[in-house]
Parts: C-alpha cells; sequence; structure tokens
C-alpha cells in the first residue's frame, strides 16, 4: 500500500469535512465528508480544481478564510 492511499484512508476516517486548497485557494483535495457535505448536502460538483471562493462567494466568508489562511 502506498503512502497516498493510507493517507486517503486516514483523512477519510475522520468524521469531519476536510478540504485541502493550494495558496491561491484552489480546492486540491476532499475528504469523504467533505464530499458528501459539499455534494449530497449543498448540491456543488466537481469542486477539485476550483476556487474555494466559488462555494463561499460572500465578502464576509472571504475574509474570515484569507484571515484563517493567514494565520496558519
Amino acid at each position: 500500500m502506498d503512502e497516498k492511499t493510507i493517507l486517503k484512508g486516514i483523512l477519510d476516517s475522520y468524521p469531519y469535512p476536510i478540504v485541502f486548497v493550494d495558496n491561491d485557494y484552489i480546492i486540491r483535495y476532499l475528504n469523504r465528508y467533505a464530499k458528501y457535505h459539499y455534494y449530497q448536502e449543498r448540491g456543488y460538483r466537481d469542486l477539485i480544481g476550483k476556487s474555494l471562493f466559488d462555494c463561499h462567494d460572500r465578502e464576509a466568508s472571504k475574509e474570515r478564510i484569507k484571515a484563517a489562511y493567514e494565520k496558519m
């Protein structure tokens, strides 16, 4: 089993949505709970490769996300 498969198994086992974005706020990974939340509950499709701000388009949300990201 390779490291990517192991990491995916670990992230999918968490009962919380986990979303990885790059430095340009492009979504690179969703664990299974995030996929369920965004695809099944919220009705989004094909978020991988799209901007995080496609889901969070209110200006207040954008500012909170950017501030949290800068803290990391």
